[in-house]
């Protein structure tokens, strides 16, 4: 009786195993080409989404790095195959917010995959909509104050 069990957790950890295996298969890097960077000052806070409804409020990921140069490279590896934005701002100050002016336009720089743009108000999802593949994506991204 406990070789049976000894050997079903054993073959449950095997399919687990596999599992993941499989899953980071269809995972690659998704390469972020930033330009505009103010280089040494504050962070980049960038927030990757995956759908219509959680675009600007709720990040799959979200990642802080520091401003090191006017064009940088990040990478946000192990990203599962399909449809994604990108949406990100240099915390000039590290307040950790993004700090706005009147009537919430940013007043620190912002950017967003696609370049996309909002006409009185913030971009939409489907403006800044890319899709990763499998091998990954590279996306370039322009920051504009």
């Amino acid at each position: 009786m406990h070789s049976n069990l000894g050997k079903t957790a054993r073959n449950s950890a095997a399919a687990m195993a596999l599992a993941v295996l499989a899953a980071s298969a269809q995972a690659g890097t998704l390469t972020l080409d930033l330009k505009g960077v103010q280089a040494g000052q504050g962070t980049l806070v960038i927030a990757l989404y995956n759908s219509s409804e959680d675009f600007l409020k709720k990040p799959l990921r979200k990642l802080t790095v520091p401003a090191a140069s006017a064009a940088m490279r990040v990478e946000l590896p192990d990203v599962p195959a399909g449809d994604y934005a990108v949406s990100l701002y240099q915390d000039l100050n590290s307040d950790g917010k993004l700090d706005t002016k009147m009537f919430g336009i940013p007043a620190e720089p912002t950017g967003t995959s696609n370049n996309a743009k909002g006409s009185f108000g913030p971009p939409k999802y489907e403006a800044a909509r890319f899709t990763v593949a499998a091998d990954g994506k590279a996306v370039p991204i322009e920051l504009h104050k």
